[in-house]
């Protein structure tokens, strides 16, 4: 767990900034990176294993915006 790495996380809220387009894209794939996060389960949820569901998020994206 992050204790035993002596990881400090803070949490904090920002407000939406409603019709900035970086801050809304921003909202919206942290909003799918969620969804996706309840189907795993904690004891999985090793360094490498986020990195994996990072790279594979970015590369679906990737291919969805390519031109």
């Amino acid at each position: 767990m992050l204790q035993d790495l002596k990881v400090r996380v803070t949490l904090v809220w920002i407000t939406g900034h409603g019709n900035i387009h970086y801050n809304d894209l921003a909202d919206q794939r942290a909003k799918d990176a969620v969804k996706d996060a309840d189907d795993i389960p904690l004891s999985e949820l090793t360094l490498t294993a986020s990195k994996e569901i990072i790279k594979k998020k970015y590369q679906q994206s990737w291919q969805r915006h390519k031109i």
